[in-house]
């Protein structure tokens, strides 16, 4: 009777853990998919709130820009609407065809587009 409570405790506990290790990986694909949407819309958003403000995103853009032909994968995944997928297909692109000589290259990269490059475009650089 002993062995057979501790079975069923043992199941009890097993099943809790995978529930609560699901529940944990569905909301690191939620946040995943749609952090970097919301990132994406929030710049938009705030986008030439003037001209000063203009002016300080561009210097402080100029000074950060990721370089697409040396960027790491978690470097990539910095840009708006680039997540793991698109980080490594950028990266498999550039190791097949070597480096990016211009930025507009990228749109050459499965998943970026005109829109997704209109977003990362002051963001990124090539040297």
């Amino acid at each position: 009777m002993k062995e057979k409570l501790l079975n069923i405790n043992k199941s009890a506990v097993f099943v809790s853990i995978l529930i609560i290790v699901v529940a944990f990986e569905i909301c690191i694909i939620f946040f995943s998919r749609y952090h970097n949407k919301v990132v994406a819309s929030f710049s938009s958003q705030t986008a030439g709130v003037s001209s000063l403000g203009q002016e300080a995103t561009q210097h402080v853009t100029a000074q950060s820009q990721i370089n697409i032909n040396t960027a790491t994968k978690e470097q990539l995944k910095t840009l708006p609407g680039v997540g793991d997928v698109i980080a490594q297909r950028i990266i498999d692109y550039r190791t097949e065809y070597g480096n990016f000589k211009n930025t507009s290259q990228i749109k050459n990269v499965k998943g970026i587009g005109e829109k997704t490059y209109s977003e990362i475009k002051e963001l990124i650089k090539v040297e």
